[in-house]
């Protein structure tokens, strides 16, 4: 006790708090403040027990990310169905058939979004290095009904949802189209084949 009462005299003395001479001083306190510092103490333990309870309601109102992308409403679903059949003749042989990448590039998929999320790719972007420089063995050599089909196929594939507006080549309608996750389930080209498909015997 008689350590507890020099720390208390040394904090006070270099204008800092003691631990153990807060405690001292709260057994020393008479039964008014003894109750006043309990009355604190239990405010401010509810007052942080309100403000934890207060951030899990909110992450859980809140939910996963979901993109504005998913939203909206970008091609048609018969341009994406045309695009499919030129990207199966044109496109498979570098980028796969499910779009998953071989000697070129992936166009599908996390990894694919992610990155063009971090680069701030557009469907401008795309559309223009399609038209310019695809396919590899005879760069621009398809028309622009075509490279626009099958950029319709390409957002159709990850999860970009079809409307009833058709894709265009106007810059500006083009480059608010983000390339990005868009929380919602993308669809596997096989599924996207075999719908077309169904919709086809329709």
């Amino acid at each position: 006790m008689e350590r507890g009462h020099l720390a208390a005299a040394k904090g006070r003395s270099a204008g800092v708090p003691s631990v153990e001479g807060e405690v001292c001083a709260a057994r020393r306190a008479p039964p008014q403040k003894q109750r006043l510092y309990d009355s604190l103490a239990g405010a401010a333990a509810l007052q942080c027990t309100t403000f934890i309870l207060g951030l899990l309601s909110l992450s859980v109102a809140i939910g996963p990310a979901r993109s504005a992308q998913a939203e909206g409403s970008y091609y048609t679903k018969a341009q994406a169905a045309a695009g499919q059949t030129v990207f199966a003749r044109q496109c498979a042989i570098c980028h796969g058939d499910a779009l998953q990448g071989k000697v070129g590039p992936a166009l599908a998929g996390k990894q694919f979004l992610s990155v063009s999320q971090y680069q701030e790719l557009t469907a401008d972007y795309l559309f223009k290095v399609m038209s310019k420089q695809m396919p590899a063995n005879a760069p621009g050599s398809l028309g622009k009904t075509q490279y626009l089909d099958v950029l319709a196929y390409i957002l159709q594939v990850n999860g970009y949802p079809a409307g009833s507006k058709q894709l265009t080549a106007d810059d500006r309608e083009l480059n608010q189209i983000k390339i990005e996750p868009t929380g919602s389930t993308p669809e596997s080209a096989g599924n996207t084949q075999q719908n077309s498909g169904m919709e086809e015997r329709q």
